[in-house]
């Protein structure tokens, strides 16, 4: 709305070229329109509303779409990865938002497309905890709330995906059995990764069902959970990824992720448990799986082949097959050199 200034001699023409010409939408609200768009059909879309959060809370809210630098986008990324954020997890946020920049060019609301650079998916995590390192988690958990404690308990219980343990409903927990179904009820389940059922032990099934009796806990004024109460941890994707890096960190352990905990489940069992078991309890879609990702782990399948080759060693010493004695002498001759124009003899 234009102002005119007041005065005796004032100049009533509307100036239309002074009027601000229209600017692009800001990120926060491409983001949005793209979460409305992929809502429907997408499988978990706690994933992308936990970008979401990230990205709106950045150096890149408020911006312009059309304005996005790559030195924005690099910015993003140091920030990201300077408080222990993995390569692949900050290439996931990214992708939603070059996603929701490529719907908003579709569309017809954008007339160019930004650069966002994509950074490298990064190697799988290597490291497992140790047993030291796991009590201290679990510690710093439990001091951080029973939400956190509880959604860290199952993750060691069953070596679930960090989705299906909030997606978690009371109604596939069966205490008495001590058997807990992982898959989703959702009509999008069959879209998903393949989710197993596991059992728990009596110690599980008694902590889970004091959880169950517990009164729920008071939450902070003018805040409404949107989760249905049926949810075994209470809390969003988002929050129980929040809450677990806050616990690591309070543990002392730099750069641990939820990936790293389920990294150490499936070390600790394939170190104790055939391949099959190990693959069904991880919720593998196939034996294959298992080996393709943590094939590194089983060398001690291939300890029998070691002993076999020892003993193919051993017995060509004992035979004395490789004995200086065995060895005929070989003459040794002079090095001969040809030089052009001559003929060796």
């Amino acid at each position: 709305m234009l102002e005119l200034e007041q005065g005796p001699e004032q100049d009533l023409t509307p100036q239309l070229e002074a009027e601000p010409a229209p600017t692009a939408p800001l990120i926060e609200h491409v983001l949005s329109t793209y979460r409305k768009d992929r809502a429907p059909v997408v499988v978990q879309i706690g994933r992308i509303d936990h970008a979401i959060a990230l990205l709106t809370r950045s150096n890149l809210a408020g911006m312009d779409v059309t304005a996005i630098t790559r030195s924005d986008i690099a910015d993003y990324r140091a920030a990201r990865e300077a408080i222990g954020i993995l390569p692949q997890t900050v290439h996931r946020e990214l992708s939603t938002l070059r996603a929701a920049v490529r719907l908003a060019h579709r569309e017809g609301v954008i007339a160019k497309i930004p650069p966002i650079p994509m950074p490298p998916r990064g190697s799988p995590p290597s490291r497992a905890l140790t047993a030291d390192e796991t009590r201290r988690l679990l510690r710093a958990a439990r001091m951080k709330g029973p939400r956190c404690e509880l959604f860290v308990r199952l993750f060691l219980a069953t070596g679930a995906r960090p989705a299906a343990i909030v997606e978690l409903e009371w109604s596939r927990v069966d205490l008495d059995q001590q058997i807990i179904d992982l898959r989703s009820s959702s009509p999008l389940a069959p879209r998903m990764k393949h989710r197993a059922v596991v059992p728990i032990t009596r110690e599980m099934a008694v902590y889970l069902r004091a959880c169950r009796d517990r009164p729920p806990a008071p939450r902070t004024r003018g805040r409404r959970s949107t989760l249905p109460p049926s949810r075994v941890v209470g809390v969003t994707l988002g929050t129980a990824r929040q809450q677990f890096t806050e616990a690591a960190a309070a543990a002392g352990l730099a750069g641990v992720t939820p990936r790293t905990l389920r990294h150490t489940v499936a070390t600790h069992l394939l170190r104790n448990v055939p391949l099959v078991i190990a693959s069904r309890m991880l919720g593998h879609s196939s034996v294959s799986v298992t080996s393709d990702i943590y094939g590194h782990l089983l060398t001690r399948d291939l300890e029998p082949a070691a002993d076999a080759l020892d003993q193919l060693v051993r017995t060509a010493f004992t035979s004395g097959a490789w004995s200086d004695e065995s060895e005929p002498a070989q003459e040794v001759r002079p090095l001969r050199v040809a030089v052009p124009g001559t003929t060796l003899h």
